[in-house]
């Protein structure tokens, strides 16, 4: 991306203009240029913007003209004398293949696509002739035509007509569209003013995360330990590597010939890990579902609810009903996020197991939500314990950050040392507090999404993570839109191409990029989980939104807007 442009026309002088430029589209080059300066308004003029379409369909607009806040013009100039005689279009005598407004018409169908492939909402379009070398008094009667060509007569006096020219020659039923941010910079960035661009924070961001290796010698020796055990239980911070060794497992033993069950909590979770792995002898499912399902094959009609009571109530009918798992038996039970499995999750697991069964299971005591789950003592005895220590998602200033919601609440233990970090974090742009009203927040957010995109970010790259539950009715998730883009839930198919929002929940297991977190509320039950798990998901950038009065609560937030604020961020 390359910087910002101003207003003005480009290039800013006519030396710089190609050497192979056409003496028309010189003196209308002159006479824009002339014009947008009398005109003392906020006036965008780019010269020879070449186009291409994802589908590879090509154009080149001779002038693009733009004024905020949603006016953009395309026009095609045609030197020589212009004329039209039964039927047929000439250019000098010779025979024109198209009419003379079809390429800029060409132009404003590939420009909305690539508008669209940004995903930024485009602004009111029209397009024009410019015929510099051709008098008329009279405009032409062609439909697309009428009142549409500017003439050799007309071009001494284009900084009186441009604008008015511009504004009738844009389809009424566009003039009040709100273009999304960042329309003008794309259009700069599609002429190109110089390469290469210097790197944003998405290519910095992408090119870190690619160091970080994913398998090191410590998880090979815990893919190995593991086969020779029956019963495991693997232990690990968010972020080092429990999902990928489930679905590495998982697939090893498949291949032996063994049935396999890989449970996980979440059903976004689950979706993913099901998308991840295709392979006949490996079901993925999140418990609830799967509880859900079976009794949906003995009857069970009440209609499924998001709240915790509807798939605790699953859950229990479930575990106690014994005929709906006969031919229902796995070799070999994988569990993710097993500290969120409660006894009746544990019952499930049981009457899914063969009896010579293995069971391997991974936890993170620190993203534990309900203290009343735990794992029951049998198996508590039976399992061999390993533990994963190295962090392979978050950059380390991020997860010193997270990693302080997991210890008690007092200002000693931000350590100089660890707080030199999230201030390395906070100089490199990775870590950001956004402050604003309460009644702004998500507008806020909206903000940051849009800055974020500006910096390079795909919509696929971010994620929104709300601290309040699915059935607070504020939850950001409950948008369709945020800035101008459509979000998923983190369980909908189409989240793969377009940004998430979710809650905090059920995000657990997931990650992306980017990841905004907002909807913070201080006095939540579990704060400090929430707050951890939601950092923990971030494997490049991470930005908070939230109110003053919330941030006065959280001094470890309190802290970093400060911080921030003295280096001008």
């Amino acid at each position: 991306m390359q910087k910002k442009c101003k207003p003005g026309i480009y290039p800013e002088e006519e030396d710089c203009l190609p050497s192979s430029t056409p003496q028309a589209e010189i003196s209308v080059y002159k006479a824009i240029k002339f014009a947008i300066e009398v005109n003392h308004q906020d006036i965008y003029v780019w010269h020879s913007v070449r186009l291409k379409s994802k589908t590879r369909e090509e154009s080149e607009a001779d002038f693009i003209v733009a004024f905020p806040p949603n006016r953009l013009f395309i026009f095609e100039i045609k030197g020589g004398i212009v004329t039209k005689e039964k039927g047929q279009w000439f250019q000098n005598s010779k025979p024109l293949d198209k009419s003379p407004l079809d390429q800029a018409k060409k132009c404003r169908k590939i420009l909305l696509s690539i508008f669209q492939e940004h995903n930024i909402k485009p602004p009111a379009i029209g397009e024009g002739l410019i015929l510099p070398d051709t008098p008329f008094s009279q405009q032409p009667t062609q439909g697309d035509l009428k009142e549409a060509v500017i003439g050799k007569m007309e071009i001494p006096y284009l900084e009186k007509i441009l604008i008015p020219f511009i504004e009738n020659n844009i389809p009424h039923e566009y003039k009040r569209r709100t273009p999304g941010k960042g329309w003008l910079n794309l259009i700069h960035d599609l002429w190109c003013e110089s390469w290469p661009f210097p790197t944003n924070l998405a290519f910095i961001t992408r090119e870190i995360l690619q160091k970080r290796i994913k398998l090191d010698q410590n998880q090979f020796k815990i893919i190995e330990a593991a086969y020779s055990n029956d019963f495991v239980l693997i232990r690990g911070n968010s972020g080092t590597g429990k999902t990928l060794l489930a679905k590495i497992l998982a697939e090893k033993e498949a291949d032996t010939g063994r049935k396999v069950l890989l449970l996980t909590f979440t059903e976004p979770l689950g979706k993913y890990l099901e998308n991840q792995i295709s392979h006949p002898n490996i079901t993925v499912s999140p418990i609830g579902k799967l509880a859900l399902s079976k009794l949906r094959e003995s009857g069970f009609n009440k209609p499924e609810e998001y709240s915790p009571e509807f798939w605790n109530e699953v859950t229990k009918k479930a575990a106690k009903n014994k005929s709906i798992w006969k031919k229902f038996c796995f070799d070999t039970i994988i569990i993710d996020e097993v500290q969120d499995f409660g006894k009746y999750e544990w019952k499930i697991i049981e009457k899914c197991s063969k009896k010579k069964k293995r069971i391997w299971a991974f936890k993170d005591e620190n993203q534990l939500f309900w203290d009343k789950k735990h794992i029951p003592r049998k198996y508590k005895k039976k399992f061999f314990i390993l533990d994963l220590s190295n962090n392979y998602r978050c950059p380390l200033e991020i997860q010193i950050l997270a990693n302080l919601y997991t210890t008690s609440p007092t200002q000693n233990n931000l350590l100089e040392e660890n707080f030199k970090i999230i201030k390395e974090g906070l100089e490199k742009n990775t870590i950001r507090v956004v402050v604003t009203q309460k009644e702004f927040i998500h507008d806020d957010v909206g903000k940051t999404i849009n800055d974020l995109i500006h910096e390079g970010f795909n919509p696929s790259e971010i994620a929104i993570i709300s601290l309040r539950g699915r059935m607070f009715r504020e939850n950001i998730m409950h948008r369709e839109t945020i800035g101008g883009h459509r979000i998923f839930d983190a369980s909908d198919e189409r989240n793969k191409n377009n940004i998430i929002a979710d809650t905090f929940l059920r995000f657990k297991g997931l990650e992306r990029l980017a990841i905004i977190i907002t909807d913070i509320r201080f006095a939540s039950k579990n704060y400090r989980t929430r707050m951890y798990i939601a950092l923990s998901r971030a494997i490049g950038i991470i930005r908070i939104v939230t109110s003053r009065e919330e941030l006065e609560k959280d001094w470890i937030l309190k802290k970093i807007w400060e911080e921030q604020l003295k280096l001008g961020n």
